[in-house]
């Protein structure tokens, strides 16, 4: 028995001297250059399914790199975001969500987490300063605009349309100025990822007053 002892006694003292991390560090693909920085920051996922596979690094208090890091993961908002138990990142909605990596076996518990963020494009309308007015007379410019909304109703600030026209008899510019140019008739249409609103227009001769 004090033979066991013994020889356990080193096994104890080695186990209590192994160095331990002071904090740990989610990162993405080793391969993404997001990766490279000690924060990384993803772009926006755009669709509903999206991954991306999650790390965690330790660190030992000199900012030393350890090696992967023991870890189980959850995240903030399930609704946006689902992580598995290999650091599987699913998206599933619009939204902003934080993946959360908590050490496992380590003295104190370490947590560290890396926000994703995600706006899904559901719809496209296209909006007239007058819906009741779709009638242009050659030579008039009117401003028409798009809103964009994700998939939770939600307008998208800045999202990217692009603008076409059916006909020359109106042109479209890119910021959504329609011009009527001949007589005629036209479909403006704006499109935002694979959705698209349209209106059909009539253009009239510039001095057909009263019509």
């Amino acid at each position: 028995m004090k033979r066991a002892l013994i020889l356990l006694a080193p096994l104890l003292v080695l186990a209590a001297c192994e160095k331990q991390p002071a904090y740990i560090k989610v990162k993405g693909p080793r391969d993404a250059v997001e990766s490279t920085k000690m924060d990384p920051v993803f772009p926006a996922f755009e669709k509903k399914g999206d991954t991306i596979r999650l790390r965690a690094s330790a660190f030992d208090k000199d900012n030393v790199f350890m090696g992967a890091a023991n870890v189980t993961w959850d995240s903030s908002d399930r609704t946006v975001a689902t992580v598995d138990a290999t650091g599987l990142v699913t998206i599933l909605s619009s939204g902003e969500a934080k993946i959360v990596a908590t050490s496992v076996g380590t003295e104190q518990k370490l947590e560290a987490s890396l926000p994703v963020k995600a706006v899904i494009i559901d719809k496209v309308k296209l909006v007239m300063p007058d819906p009741a007015k779709k009638t242009l007379k050659m030579g008039d410019i009117v401003q028409w605009k798009a809103e964009v909304y994700d998939d939770r109703g939600n307008v998208i600030p800045g999202a990217k349309t692009r603008w076409k026209s059916s006909s020359f008899a109106a042109t479209v510019a890119d910021n959504g100025e329609v011009e009527g140019r001949a007589i005629g008739t036209a479909t403006i249409m704006v499109e935002a990822a694979s959705f698209t609103d349209r209106v059909d227009i009539e253009v009239i001769d510039w001095d057909t007053k009263g019509r």
